[in-house]
């Protein structure tokens, strides 16, 4: 979880966590899945999908982190995934948002087939 979280970091901000801070990219990532933020789908070691629930207010929840092993995109099993975690967690009318990049098409096309809608634009700055 924590190699598939630091190359989805990678690739949006071209820092590399576990490299420059490994100790506490390594605790953050941990302090998640004690708090029970992380959801995952593996086939014995394997991981083949996750996603993290950031933030559950009432009406409102946040993911972000959603990543597939990429020997199985393409397979549908994120948009399968997200759905079994909407059916489990989101049960009473929330709201759930994400972000994708502008630049990156393919994460927007997959959360419009997992029923999501695009509702607004902004810009990420990180500090």
């Amino acid at each position: 979880m924590v190699a598939a979280h630091a190359e989805m970091v990678a690739g949006e901000t071209g820092i590399k966590p576990l490299e420059t801070e490994p100790d506490s990219f390594r605790d953050r990532c941990a302090a998640r899945v004690n708090r029970g933020r992380v959801w995952i789908c593996r086939e014995a070691d394997e991981l083949i999908f996750k996603v993290d629930v950031l933030t559950e207010v009432p009406r409102i929840s946040y993911i972000e982190g959603v990543w597939v092993n990429p020997a199985y995109r393409g397979w549908g099993i994120c948009r399968q995934a997200l759905n079994s975690l909407h059916q489990k967690l989101f049960t009473n009318g929330q709201t759930v948002c994400c972000f994708a990049e502008t630049a990156n098409q393919r994460a927007q096309d997959l959360y419009l087939k997992a029923g999501y809608q695009a509702k607004s634009v902004y810009s990420k700055i990180y500090l």
